[in-house]
């Protein structure tokens, strides 16, 4: 790393530092400065499902009760509560004819019209042989075309806050903090 100047508190005052964003011109107080704009990337338009996660359930655990506990919670977590700007719909992920296999969040944005539409989600479901739980993120093949950074944002609290409730059926036997049940 080389060193450059940048700019102090202090008035025409020069600080040296180590950062290899910034030019290797000295820079007064006042002064443009010459580095170059960060662009906020663009959320990619999948076309593919990308596994996000996978997690290993213990055969001893009842796969119908803990899938629809914890889509159940979601629902409440997600589409009912409130606690979220973004609009929010969980869906059952079906296997075999009425078999419970996972569920789908999925994340809407408003058009100009006021209209929902969705345009990311996120898979919680088992795998082929049920004993890997995965988390995937759906390719819509949609174009977020504006808050991109609050669905980002709002995809990681599904994720976080999935892992924390899949944490909690383990520890209590319910998807609820403290046991409750629902």
């Amino acid at each position: 790393k080389e060193k450059v100047a940048r700019p102090c508190a202090f008035p025409a005052a020069m600080h040296t530092c180590t950062s290899r964003h910034f030019s290797s011109a000295p820079v007064r107080r006042g002064q443009a400065s010459r580095r170059p704009r960060r662009v906020a990337q663009r959320m990619a338009v999948d076309t593919v499902d990308k596994l996000i996660s996978s997690s290993a359930i213990p055969p001893q655990l009842p796969r119908d009760d803990f899938v629809d506990h914890i889509m159940k919670w979601a629902s409440i977590e997600f589409c009912h509560s409130g606690d979220y700007t973004v609009p929010m719909r969980v869906e059952p992920v079906e296997g075999a004819p009425g078999q419970l296999q996972g569920f789908t969040v999925w994340l809407a944005q408003l058009d100009g019209a006021g209209k929902e539409e969705e345009v990311t989600a996120m898979r919680f479901h088992f795998d082929e042989d049920e004993s890997n739980f995965c988390m995937t993120k759906v390719a819509t093949g949609i174009e977020v075309t504006h808050g991109e950074d609050v669905l980002v944002q709002h995809l990681k609290f599904v994720a976080q806050k999935t892992a924390a409730a899949i944490d909690s059926y383990y520890t209590f036997g319910t998807a609820l903090d403290g046991g409750e049940d629902f």
